[in-house]
């Protein structure tokens, strides 16, 4: 097989490329490792190497804030309640200073959420709520998700920053038994 710099030497055209993918050891690598014992990480199988692995992840779920609803997220409160640690940790380092110092502020920042279930966007604020040392989802929370999607005490959903459209994505990723 030519390489990339062989090619523009001879300057091929590309109905000579091949789209073949093949891996292959450099010259001095094999002959280095053609003098080295068979128990070395060149010999190994991909089964015995142990810093190379072999699972494929085909999906990544989306949603590293999960939260099982309690009663003060769905009864009378109108305020989704997360975490500080799980903000901290899965919202925060893919915000702006000025985003930041927002949310942290008495009155917070108004952010949107993208409801995947429904495809339907709804705007909300969200805040530090410095009392109980975390974050709130208010104004809109028990009108536009609790009543409008039937959301319960046990029901199970999931959060993420979306940076790429500066939004929250909001599923309801399993409901609780209904009596």
């Amino acid at each position: 097989m030519i390489n990339f710099f062989e090619r523009e030497r001879h300057n091929f055209s590309t109905d000579n490329v091949s789209t073949e993918l093949t891996l292959l050891e450099s010259k001095e690598s094999a002959n280095n490792s053609a003098s080295t014992s068979s128990t070395s990480n060149n010999h190994l199988s991909l089964e015995e190497r142990r810093d190379v692995s072999i699972e494929l992840n085909l999906y990544e779920d989306p949603f590293k804030i999960k939260k099982r609803l309690t009663k003060s997220d769905v009864s009378g409160m109108c305020r989704l309640l997360l975490k500080i640690n799980l903000v901290k940790q899965h919202i925060l380092p893919y915000l702006t200073v000025t985003s930041i110092n927002e949310i942290e502020s008495k009155n917070g920042a108004r952010v949107m959420i993208w409801d995947h279930d429904t495809m339907s966007l709804h705007s909300m604020s969200f805040k530090k709520w410095s009392s109980s040392k975390s974050y709130v989802f208010i104004d809109s929370w028990s009108k536009d998700f609790v009543n409008r999607r039937g959301l319960m005490e046990g029901d199970e959903i999931g959060l993420h920053w979306d940076s790429y459209t500066s939004r929250f994505n909001f599923r309801v990723l399993e409901r609780a038994p209904r009596n």
